[in-house]
């Protein structure tokens, strides 16, 4: 139940489980410890006696650690991390670690514990691998909040892993490296090893990332908008060319092109300035049917999680008959900018052309994706 909690999103921090998980462990074995009461009677003084003398109410980690409750708790994070690995899609990927992070954290921290040196051999070298996969999670967490704070696009990349692969090569030579980092990191999902694999190329920097696999679709677009309190309209796939960035860090009064928070701010500028340029295109959309959907198309690869695009688009989808993609898109919306009409109107608009005008059920299962998705 515990790691079902995390997994769902319930425990805000991985302490949490941890001093949670961790105190079942000794409240379990107390229950254990406790065992001798069945077997006494008031007949039996002397046995009783021993038996509480034998017991340390204080100890919240008992010298006999329930191994077997440990064994299981790793066995649901091998399975969970296996699940992450399995993903097909960058935001399925960063999902699924997500769901699995609780407990590699709290197992990583055990794996410091004092307690887990009681631990057989075979559970601590499992152990060890978890901790080595939990730094891998921190790298990913912290390299998200990085990157949001400096207005750099999240867009994934291979060539941040170019030194892991590099020292797995030197390691254990052409043909393992692969496996091996695959099997024992964290560090992108098996698909992508494959795509890796089939790419026979020496450098990371040459190989090209399918579009599912380089960005997050909008499905993620409010979770991490919150969590890194950035604005999901300023997401850029690609970031801004050295030049026109240096040349807005110089209009910056009292810093450096070298002030990393100045180019910060620099970036946050461009971004606003893109937006409105954006949407300016966006208004000046020709009216044919290819057009509108190239232009549309054209700025999602900017600005993937821009609302009056999804917007867009999904009146285009709705139009090519394409109606709960659509709304699919239009809850985004929605969850992006719940106060803004333009994006119920579509909702609204889209069931009345397709006779769901005074279906329920149409805006019962809109309401129920967005209800999901919060």
């Amino acid at each position: 139940m515990l790691t079902s909690l995390s997994a769902a999103g319930h425990l805000a921090f991985s302490t949490i489980l941890y001093d949670t998980l961790f105190k079942f462990f000794g409240l379990s074995q107390r229950y254990e410890s406790l065992r001798f009461l069945r077997d006494c009677d008031t007949q039996s003084l002397s046995a009783l006696n021993r038996g509480l003398s034998n017991f340390d109410i204080s100890d919240e980690h008992p010298e006999n650690f329930p191994e077997t409750l440990l064994e299981e708790s790793i066995q649901i994070c091998l399975r969970q991390i296996d699940f992450a690995k399995e993903a097909g899609s960058l935001e399925d990927w960063w999902i699924r670690v997500e769901q699995a992070a609780g407990l590699i954290t709290a197992l990583g921290i055990f794996h410091h514990d004092r307690f887990s040196k009681r631990c057989s051999v075979i559970v601590r070298s499992v152990l060890s691998g978890i901790e080595e996969v939990s730094a891998d999670l921190s790298a990913l967490q912290g390299m998200r909040v990085l990157f949001a704070n400096n207005a750099v696009p999240l867009t994934f990349s291979l060539d941040r892993y170019s030194d892991y692969a590099s020292g797995y090569k030197l390691q254990f030579g052409e043909s393992e490296w692969l496996p091996r980092l695959l099997d024992e990191r964290l560090l992108f999902p098996r698909a992508i090893g494959d795509i890796i694999k089939d790419a026979k190329e020496d450098s990371f920097d040459s190989i090209s990332l399918p579009q599912k696999f380089r960005f997050p679709g909008p499905r993620l677009a409010t979770p991490l908008s919150i969590a890194l309190c950035v604005d999901p309209e300023h997401i850029r796939t690609h970031g801004f060319k050295s030049e026109k960035l240096d040349q807005v860090v110089a209009e910056i009064e009292n810093g450096g092109p070298n002030d990393d928070n100045i180019r910060a701010t620099a970036r946050k500028r461009l971004l606003r300035e893109s937006v409105s340029f954006e949407r300016a295109h966006l208004s000046m959309l020709p009216n044919n049917a290819i057009g509108r959907t190239n232009g549309i198309r054209e700025v999602l690869e900017r600005c993937p999680w821009l609302p009056e695009a999804l917007n867009a688009q999904a009146l285009m989808l709705a139009l090519e008959g394409q109606v709960m993609t659509a709304v699919e898109l239009l809850t985004y919306c929605v969850l992006l900018r719940p106060k803004e009409p333009i994006h119920w109107s579509a909702l609204s608009t889209i069931a009345a052309a397709n006779g769901y005008g005074d279906d329920h059920r149409f805006f019962g299962s809109a309401g129920a994706a967005i209800r999901d998705l919060m």
